[in-house]
């Protein structure tokens, strides 16, 4: 953009400063553009360096959703195990509401025939009593 062009109002040496960077920046941007290969025997593709492992080694996007999966599938149990859980439980709570239940009405039932019971006794001593006088 302004590659080589001095600032107005800034010092000589702010603008010799200025100039400098921007010429190192554009053979830094050069030098990433070229393609081929360094020393050190990576290659340059479109200012990035591919090293000779990762040409060896590509990584592939297969590889990635296989590793994905692998890493998944535990996630998959446990939550199929939960979810199972899930239903044991709801099932075992629902027996239990129907024992609960039931033991409230044979509660009920047993109140009811203690009262008629006690009802019953009270009668069968009245009348052993009248019995008892007429005798």
């Amino acid at each position: 953009a302004s590659a080589g062009k001095a600032l107005a109002g800034e010092p000589p040496d702010v603008k010799k400063n200025h100039n400098e960077s921007e010429t190192k920046h554009q053979q830094d941007v050069e030098t990433a553009g070229q393609s081929g290969e360094g020393g050190d025997g990576c290659k340059a593709k479109q200012g990035f360096r591919i090293g000779s492992w990762s040409e060896e080694h590509p990584f592939h996007l297969d590889e990635g959703n296989v590793q994905k999966r692998e890493m998944n599938e535990p996630k998959f149990k446990l939550a199929s195990q939960v979810t199972e859980l899930n239903l044991k439980l709801e099932s075992a709570e629902g027996v239990l509401r129907k024992q609960e239940e039931w033991e409230s009405g044979v509660a009920m039932a047993n109140s009811q025939l203690r009262e008629t019971t006690s009802k019953r006794l009270a009668q069968i001593k009245d009348l052993v009593q009248d019995f008892a006088e007429k005798v």
